[in-house]
């Protein structure tokens, strides 16, 4: 994502549900980065992180 792109992010907000970014995602906010988390060093615990902003929302004048 370019840099100019993130200045107008307001909110941050991580989760690891899928249904969950893709309705941030209907609701106008834009994926920052997707990476792999973990509970433990046990692999099968290892789960993607999605990580969303949310743009600030146009002023109507």
């Amino acid at each position: 994502m370019l840099q100019e792109s993130l200045l107008s992010i307001t909110r941050v907000q991580e989760t690891h549900s899928q249904n969950e970014a893709n309705e941030l995602l209907e609701k106008g906010w834009k994926l920052i980065n997707i990476y792999t988390g973990s509970f433990s060093v046990d692999y099968d615990d290892h789960v993607n992180i999605y990580v969303l902003g949310k743009p600030d929302e146009p002023v109507n004048i």
